[in-house]
């Protein structure tokens, strides 16, 4: 699929979503059942940081694209991200999030945890964001860890806010102009009434300025679609994120917080501390929501995979 200067990272940020939802949800899966007897410590580092990593980078590029479109749709006669600087971006978040959760590598283990949950005793082996053997470098580690999500998401809104009342004005502005070329077009009409001479003229004007509004009503439309895809996809992910974020700090300081809560509210903590994998599930559901040339290139491939396999039976066959 080509890729033009407005949908540059949309590929990339899909390839990590996907990367991510796999991760993600081999994480849960074997968190859930393998709670208190984990069987790898290399599984249970190397899971939490792909995690972390993966859905890290996922968000910065929801970041530079917030920053793209800002610059594209708020100041467009100032300097743009050019092909160079958006390699160059995609280059900047992969390196920068794997080194800045390769810590995670290092506390990340396997340890054993001993419980009490409704009065029933138990022993076993947990995989543990943090071990506990350097609590202060934990603690300052996951807080940095907190304040950068917090503050990606509030500069992810900040840049998007002044592109929603930019759109929302320009509508207005669109809305005025309809309305008022049609107070024209009325009053072109009851002149061309009175002045047959000019009908020729006054018709080629007309379809002159049909075939000019409708052009920019596509090109409006279309770009309101990838507006408000980006727009939905910005909101899904703070809804999903802040809840993750916020369980995971909290487990970090109160320990035993697991153990306290009842079994509905155990139910209910653990969809919140997964809840990050929608974020990640949902984008391309969005993605081929608003979309058009992504849903025609699924569709291609699909035809062109099952095409594919229909030719490779029948010589098989044969």
């Amino acid at each position: 699929m080509k890729r033009r200067s407005e949908n540059y990272f949309i590929p990339v940020l899909a390839f990590f979503d996907l990367l991510a939802s796999v991760t993600c949800s081999g994480t849960a899966i074997s968190d859930n059942m393998e709670y208190v007897t984990y069987p790898s410590d290399f599984l249970c580092k190397f899971l939490l940081f792909a995690g972390f990593y993966l859905t890290g980078t996922s968000a910065s590029l929801l970041l530079a694209i917030a920053i793209q479109r800002y610059l594209k749709i708020c100041r467009p006669l100032r300097s743009q991200m050019t092909l160079k600087w958006r390699r160059f971006a995609i280059a900047a978040v992969i390196f920068a999030n794997f080194v800045y959760f390769s810590p995670v590598l290092l506390v990340a283990k396997v340890s054993p945890v001993v419980g009490n949950y409704h009065d029933i005793k138990f022993t076993g082996n947990s995989c543990l964001t943090g071990t506990g053997a350097s609590p202060t470098f934990e603690k300052v580690y996951y807080v940095c860890v907190f304040i950068v999500v917090i503050l990606n998401i509030c500069f992810t809104i900040g840049f998007y806010a002044p592109i929603g009342c930019f759109l929302y004005k320009r509508t207005k502005r669109l809305q005025s102009f309809r309305s008022s070329s049609q107070v024209e077009r009325e009053d072109n009409i009851s002149v061309k009434e009175r002045s047959t001479a000019s009908m020729t003229e006054a018709k080629r004007l007309s379809e002159r300025e049909k075939s000019t509004r409708s052009q920019n009503t596509s090109m409006t439309h279309a770009q309101s679609r990838f507006n408000a895809m980006l727009t939905i996809i910005i909101v899904v992910y703070v809804i999903s994120y802040v809840p993750t974020c916020i369980v995971m700090l909290y487990c970090e300081v109160e320990h035993n917080f697991w153990f306290s809560l009842s079994s509905i509210e155990l139910q209910v903590f653990v969809g919140l501390q997964k809840a990050l994998i929608i974020n990640h599930i949902a984008n391309p559901i969005i993605y081929g929501f608003f979309d058009m040339n992504f849903r025609n290139e699924v569709l291609k491939l699909i035809k062109c995979k099952m095409n594919c396999a229909f030719i490779s039976k029948r010589f098989t066959s044969s």
